[in-house]
């Protein structure tokens, strides 16, 4: 998995000044990548009863969207690492791809 950043530094969410830039520039990332829906919950989780592909294709949206918001911000306002936080989450959606 490669790094997927979308955000220059100075998009990045630093402060209340840049929010309304900052969410612009999110949407906008977020629609680009397919996965704007999912964020929204247009989309709703499929049923449990439902085929492991359309499982496996909400979850790997909603781990892109996350890591997509959390490579938003800025890290002065204290996050971890969006890669090394969803690593773990990508790993347990892949568990249940049967290939």
């Amino acid at each position: 998995m490669g790094s997927t950043s979308h955000f220059l530094a100075e998009d990045k969410l630093r402060e209340k000044s840049n929010y309304h830039g900052w969410k612009m520039s999110l949407d906008l990332t977020l629609k680009e990548q397919e996965v704007l829906d999912y964020v929204q919950d247009k989309i709703p989780k499929p049923p449990s009863n439902a085929p492991v592909a359309a499982k496996t294709k909400h979850n790997r949206a909603k781990v892109k969207a996350t890591k997509i918001i959390r490579d938003s911000i800025d890290k002065c306002l204290g996050h971890t690492s969006p890669f090394e936080d969803l690593q773990g989450d990508l790993r347990q959606v892949d568990q249940h791809v049967q290939f």
